[in-house]
């Protein structure tokens, strides 16, 4: 999303980020590109990001942050990034907030302590598993990514049983794709066949649903 969005959008990543307070306040600021002065406040961290919205305002940008994993952040982070958007609006700055997360977090969201917060999201978006299709495409394309030969190492036949045994969900087939190729290629073979497949179920056992 952030690269069709190109231009437009300067983001702040935060990958499942375990801080609250000024260290996040901090690492946002870093993300955005902004240096925080040593030993600050919350309120002179907070002034220093509204100059950093203003800065990337000026360039005709949104600032938005990205949250991955935010199904499992605290409730107190996610106040305090409620907090932060508050803060741009008083100043008239755009600031964004994208969270991205498991179905979990969505129940999240539902929760009365976070009624608050769940009148600022104006959109939410859910990702349904991959089809049987979709699931042969997603494998063969990270495969070509990397340089390799999407169609040649994973057969139709073989991409089906990973679309059965996964539900579609992209992070198992990730998993489960990876551990059939490592086998097949400590195999010898050039293929990843159905065999490998299961054992990599079996290597697996416990991370992936039986299908």
């Amino acid at each position: 999303a952030i690269a069709r969005w190109g231009s437009r959008v300067t983001p702040a990543y935060l990958a499942y980020p375990a801080l609250a307070g000024a260290e996040l306040l901090e690492e946002i600021l870093r993300r955005f590109g902004a240096e925080p002065p040593d030993g600050a406040t919350r309120p002179k961290l907070v002034a220093c990001l509204e100059r950093t919205l203003s800065e990337i305002a000026a360039r005709g940008q949104v600032a938005m942050i990205v949250v991955d994993d935010a199904h499992d952040v605290s409730t107190e982070l996610l106040e305090e990034l409620r907090l932060l958007v508050n803060a741009a609006q008083q100043i008239r700055q755009p600031l964004e907030i994208l969270l991205i997360g498991l179905p979990a977090l969505e129940a999240r969201l539902d929760d009365p302590a976070l009624a608050a917060l769940r009148q600022r999201v104006s959109v939410r978006a859910k990702l349904e598993p991959l089809s049987a299709g979709e699931t042969r495409r997603y494998i063969r394309h990270r495969v070509s990514a990397v340089g390799g030969d999407g169609p040649g190492l994973f057969s139709r036949k073989t991409c089906g049983d990973i679309a059965a045994l996964t539900g579609g969900v992209p992070r198992q087939i990730n998993s489960l794709s990876t551990e059939a190729l490592r086998l097949a290629r400590a195999s010898g073979s050039t293929t990843v066949e159905t065999g490998h497949v299961q054992a990599a179920v079996a290597t697996l056992s416990g991370t992936h649903p039986k299908g």
